[in-house]
């Protein structure tokens, strides 16, 4: 009987020590999870922030292709413009000048009778 109580006794450590080990080893993993999730949440938010920046950076060169081609053409409507309005002040002069040589030969010729 005294020998099977050394024995349970002696299991009973073992059981105990099996029982620190693991939740020492427990623990352990633990602090580890909880680091990398830490870890995972800090380049979560870096990879978000640089994801931003980016999309922030190519909002902007979008923006700054619009304008440029936006001026690009008003300049092109100013370009236009001016040539119609170059065209039609030639095409009125040479109607008037076209319109006075009419009447100068209206005014020099024979009346008819």
């Amino acid at each position: 009987l005294r020998a099977r109580e050394e024995e349970s006794a002696a299991f009973m450590r073992f059981l105990s020590g099996m029982h620190a080990a693991t939740e020492s080893r427990l623990e352990r993993q633990a602090g580890q999870i909880a680091e990398l999730q830490t870890q995972l949440g800090n380049e979560f938010a870096d990879g978000l922030d640089r994801v931003r920046g980016e999309a922030e950076a190519a909002r902007r060169d979008d923006l700054d292709a619009f304008q440029h081609r936006f001026d690009s053409l008003g300049a092109e409507l100013t370009e236009l413009t001016a040539q119609q309005q170059a065209s039609t002040s030639s095409a009125i002069e040479s109607a008037v000048a076209s319109a006075l040589d009419s009447a100068r030969v209206f005014a020099h010729a024979p009346a008819q009778q």
